[in-house]
């Protein structure tokens, strides 16, 4: 594989990886605001809302959880994207300091 294609591969890679990277941030966004809601709606309850809300292991505590995954597998999706950018600049770096080598001989 020649550099151009390499380079090429390795932009469309980290532009895909980038739209992920959003996906996964929007779709944290959604569930938080839906997870806010049905706080919320639990908590209402007299008696079982906030002891089952206030619980170290709760459903607050485990859905707040899952968003929080998700928003941590969004940053790992944008550090790649990133990485993928990147090695594109590195290899085009590389290969004019290989060209303008070759023409200094």
């Amino acid at each position: 594989m020649d550099v151009e294609s390499f380079v090429e591969k390795q932009r469309i890679a980290g532009t895909d990886t980038g739209k992920v990277r959003d996906r996964m941030d929007a779709l944290a966004d959604r569930v938080q605001a839906q997870l806010d809601s049905l706080i919320s709606i639990v908590s209402s309850d007299p008696v079982f809302g906030k002891k089952f809300m206030d619980d170290p292991k709760g459903l607050k505590y485990q859905l707040e959880g899952a968003v929080e995954g998700t928003r941590t597998m969004a940053k790992s999706w944008g550090k790649l994207s990133d990485g993928q950018f990147q090695n594109a600049t590195n290899a085009e770096r590389e290969e004019q300091k290989r060209r303008e080598q070759f023409e200094n001989i």
